[in-house]
């Protein structure tokens, strides 16, 4: 066969199929009513109820390729109810039907494509048990006709379904179920092998949810959604299985899936479906959640991306029932917002269930979120760990474990603080908490709406509070604490180099970081073999003055310690071996002191000092800005006067120094003085009395009193001079000392002296010497206690007055008629007091 005869016999057949087409197309058109009819009666046979449309038309191109196809428009299916309920089964403004042709030569009508343009599918079963999709259910003797006219069904050789602008909703009000989602443009390819039949489906969805408990919320509800499902049937052993599949959210983030559902003759079916998602941002993974499992989630404010999540849904879905739902999961760094500060880069791998208890039925009590393991950053700089567990999430209780293991230096940048800083050591920290989520304090009283147990361990750390110049190195602490209460169990420093052991309870802690009416009460111990009590010089840490720190310094966190440190009173007992502060050096001190922000009150100290005993009481009080004030009374027994001036740096004064007297004394009396930050005495700011009796007196080297030796008695020795028991009181106003007048009897002269001796060039005394003392006295001179303070018989009269910066000593010719005139106005004052 040459070319030229094949060319003709392929025109041949090009135009007799053309022929046939035209022909055929012409007796389709001219048959449409018919076919129309044919349809109609298919579907009817196929359904319980009515079918409508309002138009009919026939193309014979469609989709670049020729062919078949049948356009219905306005097509409604209702089912045999619809005149009580209203509702429409299938409601859409046009369905494209491609009929098989081979079939229609045959007289059958076999639909193999179907594409449904806007419009809606709702499909429902209501209280009474009714679902209106039993319109394609027919009596058994429908059945058997249709199954003999066409064992298949016209619909059995479908090969490709098109859903566009559909919104699809499906709800069960005896099971408690509903799905539902807009069908944007998909498109679902259908095969068959056997009893086995195959969907592969694919396009954008608009999910608004899947519901198999109403009342306990819908998975991904409200989600843009890009379809890529692979399903398969096997009507013998009516099984759906859905094949690795994916859903894609929001053109980004992809949901992998796959599961079964097994379908029974007479109980509703069971699924087990297994998802996961990776890389997926949790506010997105609790949009995938049931609504009171994303709400209890939702309470942390913790929004991470979710590094990985496994999920199981499975059990059956007969009517009330709610299937079993597990899930793994791990996220990745994020930041929260919890009740004890800010927590950055948290971590947590966890796992929930709602059928914790196999004999109980699943749902939010019976439910459990697993925190297996969280890490985080607190405040940016302090790490913690631990695990948590979530019960009951309808009355939601946790059990939270903490732990913190860190050096105590990292506290600094936390904490920021100016006042005091940390450096070396360890600090480790574990507490337990079990009680309520949220709520978790009451506004009123601080308290904590659950149960807290804690140790704190810190080992050879250093804390030195700038302030007040402490040091306190090789820091051992070892605390517990519960929802209320620290107690310190032992705490073993050095305080500048000095050995101290603490122990001690600081009460309602918790309570006082939570609310502002709480009294911070602390009760401590503390002994030490030997407190040397000088504060060690140092300079003060340069304060940073980065953004980030003056941030991080307006936080709460650093508020609270800080309110901590001010605010907290403390009842201390203390025991000391030996305690020494610059030149006061005391042994066996013990007494009680209460310490809070404005105060340090000293109850009943006593203790060994100036080779005696030595009993105070007193008051510091702190006023920012200003010298603290000291109010003292004292009680003094058989002290060296000698060791008790240079304890007390010679009360800040140089006239008659620790090196000048001797002798012990015995003195009672109530002081006030101010003090320097450092604690040392102010000049000038005494105030109060002080009673005494010395005995055994001593003066050496008194420059004041061997001036006399200008006037009278040259001879004798005035460098060392014994003096009989002395009594009497001195009055401290400022820098002056007013005393009244009182009998000397020593070793060089007998004296009588009174009035103001001054640290500030205001002294004013005048000295009565009796001219008995011309008498000569030696060595063996015995000295008596005078038991009057007036002089008998003639006196030489003098005046000790400054002037200038000098002491000097003259005679006093008007001491007499000065001390009459005193004594008149004395009694005139007592008279009129009388009247």
């Amino acid at each position: 066969m040459n070319f030229h005869h094949f060319r003709r016999l392929s025109l041949r057949l090009l135009i007799l199929c053309l022929l046939l087409g035209v022909g055929l197309m012409t007796v389709i058109y001219a048959y449409r009513d018919r076919l129309f009819r044919q349809i109609n009666h298919q579907i009817s046979n196929q359904i319980r109820g009515n079918f409508h449309a309002d138009n009919f038309r026939v193309i014979f191109w469609e989709e670049a390729t020729p062919g078949l196809t049948i356009i219905l428009q306005n097509v409604r299916l209702e089912d045999d109810r619809h005149d009580q309920h209203h509702t429409d089964f299938l409601n859409v403004r046009e369905v494209r039907v491609r009929l098989s042709l081979i079939d229609l030569f045959r007289r059958q009508v076999q639909i193999k494509h179907i594409r449904v343009i806007d419009g809606s599918v709702t499909a429902f079963r209501d209280e009474t048990g009714y679902a209106n999709w039993s319109l394609f259910e027919s009596d058994s003797l429908t059945r058997s006709i249709r199954k003999k006219k066409n064992p298949n069904g016209f619909l059995v050789d479908i090969k490709k379904v098109r859903l566009e602008n559909v919104q699809v909703h499906f709800s069960d009000s005896l099971r408690h179920k509903w799905y539902g989602g807009l069908f944007r443009d998909v498109e679902c390819q259908i095969s068959r092998d056997g009893n086995r039949i195959k969907a592969r489906i694919r396009g954008p969805l608009h999910l608004d949810g899947l519901a198999f408990n109403s009342s306990k919320g819908s998975f991904g509800t409200n989600q843009e959604t890009d379809l890529k499902l692979n399903v398969q049937l096997d009507t013998a052993r009516k099984l759906l299985t859905l094949e690795p599949s994916r859903l894609v959210f929001e053109k980004k983030d992809t949901l992998h899936a796959h599961g079964h559902f097994q379908f029974h003759t007479r109980r509703p079916p069971d699924l087990n479906l297994f998802l996961r998602v990776q890389g997926l941002a949790f506010s997105k993974t609790l949009d995938l959640m049931p609504r009171k499992l994303a709400v209890a989630l939702g309470k942390f404010k913790y929004y991470p991306d979710i590094k990985k999540a496994n999920i199981r849904i499975s059990g059956s879905t007969a009517p009330g029932s709610e299937p079993h739902l597990d899930i793994r999961f791990a996220s990745g760094p994020a930041r929260m917002e919890s009740v004890l500060g800010l927590l950055t880069n948290l971590r947590v791998e966890g796992y929930f269930t709602n059928h914790l208890d196999p004999k109980l039925e699943a749902g939010d009590a019976n439910s459990r979120i697993l925190f297996s393991h969280y890490s985080a950053d607190w405040d940016d700089a302090l790490p913690v760990s631990g695990r948590m567990v979530l019960h009951n999430l309808q009355h939601t209780r946790a059990f939270l474990t903490t732990t913190v293991d860190t050096d105590l230096s990292t506290l600094n940048e936390t904490l920021n603080a100016t006042s005091y800083t940390l450096n070396g050591g360890k600090l480790r920290l574990n507490a337990q908490y079990r009680g309520r989520v949220v709520n978790v304090f009451d506004p009123k009283t601080g308290e904590l709406a659950g149960l807290l147990r804690g140790n704190l361990i810190v080992e050879d750390g250093q804390f030195r509070y700038l302030t007040r110049h402490l040091n306190f190195d090789q820091l051992n602490v070892h605390a517990v604490f519960n929802e209320r209460d620290l107690v310190v169990k032992q705490i073993q420093t050095r305080l500048n180099t000095s050995p101290i052991t603490i122990r001690g309870t600081i009460k309602k802690l918790i309570p006082f970081l939570t609310s502002p009416h709480t009294r911070l009460y602390a009760k401590a111990e503390i002994f030490s073999p030997n407190l040397n009590f000088n504060a060690t010089q140092f300079m003060p840490r340069s304060r940073k003055s980065s953004p980030r720190l003056r941030e991080k310094a307006r936080r709460d966190l650093i508020a609270k310690v800080d309110r901590v440190i001010d605010q907290l009173e403390t009842d201390v007992t203390v025991s000391f071996n030996k305690f020494q502060y610059r030149h006061f050096k005391a042994s066996q001190v013990k007494g009680e002191m209460l310490i809070t922000q404005r105060k340090l009150q000293i109850k009943n100290l006593a203790m060994n000092a100036f080779q005696g005993n030595f009993n105070f009481s007193g008051q510091v009080d702190y006023i920012r800005n200003n010298p603290s004030r000291v109010n003292v009374a004292c009680v003094l027994k058989n002290n060296n006067v000698s060791e008790l001036f240079r304890a007390f740096d010679n009360f800040q004064q140089t006239t008659i120094t620790h090196q000048n007297i001797r002798g012990l004394l015995n003195s009672e009396g109530k002081i006030s003085v101010k003090l320097r930050p450092d604690y040392t005495l102010i000049p000038g700011t005494f105030d109060g009395y002080l009673n005494f009796n010395l005995r055994n007196g001593e003066l050496i080297d008194f420059k004041p009193i061997k001036g006399i030796q200008r006037f009278i008695f040259r001879n004798r020795n005035f460098d060392h001079i014994r003096f009989a028991t002395l009594s009497n009181q001195f009055r401290f106003k400022g820098r002056e000392i007013e005393m009244d007048k009182m009998g000397i009897e020593s070793t060089a002269l007998t004296l009588f002296v009174g009035g103001t001796y001054s640290f500030g060039n205001q002294t004013d005394l005048y000295v009565q010497i009796p001219l008995a003392n011309l008498r000569k006295r030696d060595k063996d001179y015995e000295l008596a206690r005078l038991n009057t303070k007036e002089a008998q018989g003639w006196t030489l009269n003098l005046r000790a007055k400054d002037e200038g910066n000098e002491t000097k000593i003259r005679l006093d010719l008007g001491q007499k008629v000065r001390q009459r005139k005193a004594k008149r106005q004395q009694l005139g004052n007592e008279t009129v007091d009388l009247r």
